[in-house]
């Protein structure tokens, strides 16, 4: 279901991603999301034309470039391009703000600094490399402890915070011990990290349809093997996520293609299967709230909380046909079971007339 990154590379403008991101985020808030944070990639733009009154969509906490290093996770260019520093040129994708391959502290600096100038509210970066990427093992340590302290100190510097792509134990508890207060994924975690996530009080985000999703065809058989070992490590990581108590909210994992984007709904009837319909609804709202008030004075809603309904907060509310606490899944259809969708205080979807 995901569109080949080649596409990224050769396909895609930045007009085109424009112009189909705003149509995306549309999507998105006639799904019932009123308030999202993208996990890296060139949306602060997105965010601001949406804040401008130009298209529908819910609140974006961008994160500005997904930042990687030279053979890391979604480092792109392909094996021709040499690095930059020899010559090469940075990938198109690099060159919109998909994302920005850094070595060393100093880079590492400028590359975090530079996405919260542009307007990200909280920074995202891989620690380990990833299943759709090309050139990047699954299990390799991204970053020197120097490229993570600079990370941690900009974050901190600005009010916010870091969030990883992370799988393996050392990627977690590395990032962790430099602040970060996020994990992406984290399926092949042993029991010891996830202790150590649960006292430290950092955050997980899951996405369910892994446990039950296929490898694209698209992929390559490297591509395919580390799909199918972070697969196998899914319900285990769940399993002790639970008994530790940690924070779990709602995540996504989709990009590139409208296939992908269209399975966002479909995360509620993966999850309805490891979580009880209450504990999906927090995850979704009051757990999704307090991540996105790490961004601090990052963030450009401030004027009330988010994911709660008390005096004082954004007004967001659904109207649902049908009981979620009974049968979550009815989430999973919004054209035919939300009747009503309201942004701060705007009604964007009503059909209760």
């Amino acid at each position: 279901m995901l569109a080949p990154f080649d596409q990224l590379e050769n396909e895609y403008t930045a007009i085109y991603v424009g112009a189909a991101g705003g149509q995306m985020v549309e999507n998105m808030l006639m799904r019932g999301f009123t308030s999202v944070r993208d996990a890296g990639g060139a949306s602060i733009g997105i965010q601001r034309a949406i804040d401008d009154g130009w298209f529908n969509g819910p609140r974006v906490f961008s994160s500005g470039a997904f930042i990687t290093q030279t053979s890391g996770h979604l480092d792109m260019r392909d094996r021709t391009n040499a690095h930059s520093h020899d010559g090469g040129r940075h990938s198109f994708a690099g060159q919109i703000g998909h994302y920005a391959a850094i070595d060393g502290e100093a880079e590492m600096l400028a590359a975090a600094r530079q996405n919260f100038r542009s307007g990200a509210t909280q920074l995202k970066l891989a620690t380990n490399g990833g299943i759709s990427a090309i050139y990047s093992p699954l299990d390799i340590d991204q970053f020197t402890d120097a490229e993570l302290g600079a990370a941690g100190f900009v974050a901190e510097s600005f009010g916010s915070y870091f969030m990883v792509h992370a799988y393996y134990d050392n990627a977690v508890s590395r990032a962790i011990d430099f602040g970060a207060k996020s994990i992406e994924h984290g399926h092949l975690m042993t029991e010891e990290v996830i202790e150590k996530m649960a006292k430290e009080n950092v955050y997980l985000v899951v996405e369910a349809l892994m446990s039950v999703a296929e490898a694209p065809p698209s992929f390559t058989a490297d591509q395919k093997e580390k799909f199918e070992l972070v697969k196998s490590g899914f319900p285990k990581m769940i399993e002790l996520a639970k008994k530790h108590k940690l924070k779990i909210a709602f995540g996504s994992d989709v990009f590139l293609s409208k296939e992908a984007y269209a399975l966002q709904s479909q995360e509620w009837i993966a999850r309805s299967k490891l979580f009880t319909p209450l504990e999906n609804l927090r995850q979704t709202t009051s757990i999704g709230g307090e991540i996105l008030a790490l961004s601090g004075p990052r963030n450009r809603y401030r004027e009330g909380p988010l994911g709660v309904i008390k005096a004082g907060a954004y007004a967001d509310l659904l109207i649902i046909d049908g009981n979620p606490l009974e049968d979550i899944t009815i989430l999973a259809d919004p054209d035919k079971n939300l009747s009503l969708i309201m942004k701060d205080g705007k009604i964007y979807k009503n059909t209760l007339r």
